[in-house]
């Protein structure tokens, strides 16, 4: 049963800024559960998963139920450095950062300790 680990919650530092969220391990049924809730809080959710069909079906099916396109399907395995590389640059450059990084991962294998260092990399530099 996958464990839920907010890894990071920050103060949105510029008002002007988009609010992002981003749950590692998204398409669990705790990790879409958390991305229908979170879509009242963030002006987008970023849903992070390996498998892409169950991801992007997923992303679909709550996008149409809320009648909106805040919730965004991100493709990435985290044991891989270049997608972790690819998502922080994502996450850094793209959204200015996120506020909250959540990880539904199912094996407890703390492979979103990768994406947390590479966020937090980006920031400091």
């Amino acid at each position: 049963m996958p464990t839920k680990k907010i890894i990071m919650e920050n103060q949105k530092i510029n008002s002007n800024r988009t609010s992002i969220a981003v749950i590692v391990g998204g398409c669990s049924e705790d990790g879409l559960f958390a991305a229908n809730n979170l879509l009242d809080t963030y002006d987008k959710v970023l849903l992070v998963d390996s498998d892409w069909n169950v991801l992007k079906a997923a992303v679909e099916k709550i996008n149409a139920f809320n009648n909106q396109d805040k919730l965004i399907p991100i493709k990435a395995d985290l044991d891989s450095s270049r997608d972790v590389a690819k998502l922080a640059c994502l996450i850094h450059y793209r959204y200015g950062g996120t506020e909250l990084l959540i990880s539904y991962e199912s094996d407890n294998s703390g492979k979103h300790v990768n994406l947390q260092n590479a966020l937090q990399e980006l920031q400091n530099a």
